[in-house]
């Protein structure tokens, strides 16, 4: 009996001990990273505030109405946005100097997975202010911002102040404008130690007074740019940059630049405007630059001690200025020279094929900028890549492709047919590699087209082009959706793959197309045998669906060989009517009218004739039948 008794006491003790250390665990683990905060709610967010070292995570897309109160205490926990999305933050002016979604992420904090829609914060005359966070010494990985930004000095779209923080495949698509210095579409200014972005970019116009620029406005010594890029159109007083306004000891690694730069007074490049011991590799710049004084396709100022190399500017290049200093890729140089770097000579406006600027890059013309030998000794397996319809046929970044190509960034795919799932198969086509949807170039309203091939092929290239301008014309077709010209790597060799084009914005239907391609290496263009085109509807939109399988060095691969690259310009075609030639009805009065009207009078009596004998016939016949019966 007492053993039973004991027994019974060490269960209840065991079950009560447990159940204690069990409450226990989970009430401390509460905002630890084995049980972080949740955050469902706009309301919520204000744990953010209250509890600044915790862990946290939101749960589903929040929206926020009326205006937001920035998390006033530094943070230093880690918010993860699990991919959801914060819509509709709004900031007006409180009397707070730093300002943003956080004042401040301190040393150690983490947001990461998180995006802000329609988000507005305009404090024009307040310093350090950003969107994500005023000042930022933590890291921000995979956070993308949309709406727009203004203040003071040191205002970016993400971060005001970079205070040696780490920014990693972060984004932003924010009109950032400021009444002072220090302006940028990602980070207002980049300082402290080792502050490092890499894999983020910025596609909103920025303008401000002094160091603007497309991604940076000013960056400091230690700063590292890697893989990065910057599209929107930057406008300043002076040091405007499409990429950096200013730089001084910073490093620039496959970096490019796209917008268009114009200072007012002095100092625009299309990628830096004032460069100042820098090292700058493997990076371009396409926009135009133009400034009363100091002016370059690429950069505006060249001070001591700048080691770059395999760089090209192609943006026109304008001073309006008379005392102006121009220049093919930098106006001048205070340190050493670039390194097999290169201008395009017909885009920018400035010299002739073979000439050197201040800092020895060469000039080329259109033609010769498109072909990869002209770049000698750039890395085309690894860094570089070209082809014609890839970045207007110049060289472009591999680790950038889907930014490379206009027709094929994320916000295009994004805005896409069915929600950005143009192909209809339940994922939005800018997460999945083997989907991309572009619009298409042959209409003038924006339609898209839509390219889908299996996910164990990798796409190298994608574009439309007009059939009138392509390599070799079909006789007799047309392609009122284009030609879709792509490229891709299935592997080893030998495989057959099935190719999916849906083709929006068509006034035709499926009945009326066949599938067509042209071979580039022969000129010759054939049908698609087997090729299957069906009427589709997606997400309330009208496409013409067409299915077909090529294999790789087969009858319709135009790569030649068995090495899994597959090349094919294909589209949907379309036979137009035969004109036949109408002969004109005989004029009355004419020798052939004449003749045709002969040739009826001539018919109308032998019928008469014949109509009158038979007459004539049952007459004898009836005078014979009464003759008998008399």
């Amino acid at each position: 009996m007492k053993k039973i008794v004991l027994l019974i006491t060490l269960v209840f003790i065991c079950t009560f001990a447990g159940s204690l250390s069990f409450a226990t665990s989970a009430f401390a683990a509460l905002g630890d990273s084995d049980n972080p905060r949740q955050l469902s709610s706009c309301g919520d967010l204000e744990l953010l505030n209250t509890h600044p070292d915790d862990y946290f995570e939101i749960t589903t897309d929040i929206t926020c109405t009326g205006m937001w109160t920035a998390i006033e205490n530094s943070f230093t926990g880690n918010l993860d946005g699990q991919d959801h999305t914060i819509d509709g933050i709004q900031i007006g002016d409180n009397g707070i100097g730093v300002m943003g979604f956080f004042r401040s992420i301190g040393s150690g904090g983490v947001v990461k997975n998180l995006s802000f829609t329609n988000f507005d914060i305009f404090l024009l005359g307040y310093q350090t202010v950003g969107g994500v966070a005023g000042a930022s010494a933590g890291e921000i990985d995979g956070v993308h911002v949309q709406g727009n930004v203004g203040g003071g000095q040191s205002v970016g779209g993400l971060v005001g102040i970079n205070n040696g923080g780490y920014i990693h495949d972060s984004s932003t698509n924010v009109h950032v404008e400021a009444d002072s210095h220090f302006v940028g579409g990602l980070v207002g200014s980049n300082e402290g130690a080792g502050p490092l972005i890499e894999d983020s970019s910025a596609t909103g116009d920025v303008e401000g007074n002094e160091n603007v620029g497309g991604l940076i406005g000013l960056a400091s010594s230690s700063t590292t740019v890697r893989n990065s890029f910057a599209t929107g159109d930057v406008e300043c007083i002076r040091f405007c940059g499409g990429l950096v306004g200013g730089s001084v000891g910073g490093t620039y690694e496959r970096d490019f630049a796209t917008g268009d730069v114009e200072a007012t007074t002095d100092f625009a490049g299309g990628f830096v405007g004032y460069s100042d011991q820098n090292s700058i590799t493997n990076s371009y710049a396409r926009g135009d630059a133009t400034a009363p004084t100091q002016v370059g396709s690429f950069g505006a100022a060249f001070g001591n001690n700048n080691p770059v190399s395999f760089l090209y500017g192609t943006g026109e290049v304008t001073a309006t200025g008379d005392e102006a200093v121009v220049g093919g890729l930098f106006p001048d140089t205070a340190g050493p020279f670039s390194d097999h770097s290169y201008w395009d000579v017909d885009t920018t406006g400035i010299g002739e094929p073979g000439d050197l600027d201040p800092t020895h890059a060469v000039g080329k013309s259109t033609s010769v900028m498109k072909s990869e030998d002209t770049f000698v000794d750039w890395d085309f397996e690894d860094i570089w890549a070209i082809n014609p319809f890839t970045n207007d046929g110049y060289p472009y970044l591999i680790n950038n492709i889907n930014e490379d190509v206009p027709n094929e960034t994320e916000l295009i795919e994004m805005q896409g047919p069915n929600d950005g799932d143009a192909n209809n198969d339940g994922t939005p086509d800018v997460d999945q590699d083997n989907v991309v949807s572009m619009r298409n170039s042959q209409l003038d309203d924006g339609s898209y087209v839509v390219l889908e091939f299996p996910q164990a092929c990798e796409n190298q290239f994608s574009a439309t082009v007009k059939e009138s301008q392509y390599s070799h014309q079909d006789a007799d077709y047309d392609y009122p959706g284009g030609l879709l010209v792509f490229q891709i790597d299935c592997g080893d060799g030998g495989e057959t793959v099935t190719i999916r084009q849906y083709y929006y914005g068509l006034d035709m239907y499926a009945q009326d197309f066949i599938g067509r391609k042209i071979k580039d290496s022969t000129g010759i263009a054939q049908t698609l045998l087997g090729a299957s085109i069906t009427d589709v509807v997606i997400g309330g939109q009208n496409a013409v669906k067409l299915t077909y399988s090529i294999t790789d060095n087969g009858e319709y691969d135009d790569a030649i060989e068995t090495d899994g690259i597959i090349f094919d310009p294909a589209g949907l075609a379309y036979a137009p009517p035969v004109a036949t030639e109408v002969v004109p009805a005989p004029v009355s009065g004419t020798l052939a009218a004449t003749g045709q009207e002969l040739r009826t009078e001539f018919m109308y009596a032998v019928i008469l004739t014949v109509v009158g004998l038979m007459c004539l016939t049952v007459l004898k016949r009836r005078k014979f039948i009464e003759k008998a019966i008399q």
